[in-house]
């Protein structure tokens, strides 16, 4: 961020909570939002899809256990961050940092994982990304 505000680098994609300083600083601008939907925190940032680019993109964190873990333990997790997520203050502070909040079952986040991974193995081999 430092090299793009300076005018060494021309341009990055970076999460909102980072940037945020150079953002309201006027050191950056904003192009595109990758998620489907504006940032509450940006709401004059059109996404890509509204600007004819069809892509889309999250960061996102999650809540891991190790294989094997009982699933009385992991639903007890699962509800516990379910709680956290839901609550009033962490839900305030996430929208303030650029974040849209979300939880989902175990479940529905191990599918999530499992079509994040497919995707991203699409693009890399489209891509001819070699490992290294």
């Amino acid at each position: 961020m430092p090299d793009v505000a300076a005018g060494r680098v021309d341009v990055l994609f970076a999460g909102y909570a980072g940037g945020a300083p150079y953002l309201q600083g006027g050191k950056l601008k904003a192009l595109g939002v990758t998620g489907s939907q504006r940032l509450a925190a940006l709401p004059n940032v059109p996404t890509f899809k509204e600007q004819g680019v069809d892509f889309t993109y999250y960061f996102w964190l999650g809540l891991l256990a190790p294989a094997g873990t009982p699933k009385d333990i992991v639903q007890k997790l699962a509800d516990a961050l379910k709680y956290a997520v839901e609550s009033k203050e962490l839900t305030e502070r996430f929208r303030a940092e650029g974040s849209e909040p979300m939880s989902s079952s175990p479940e529905e986040f191990n599918a999530y994982l499992a079509k994040e991974t497919a995707e991203t193995a699409r693009v890399l081999r489209d891509q001819k990304v070699q490992k290294e």
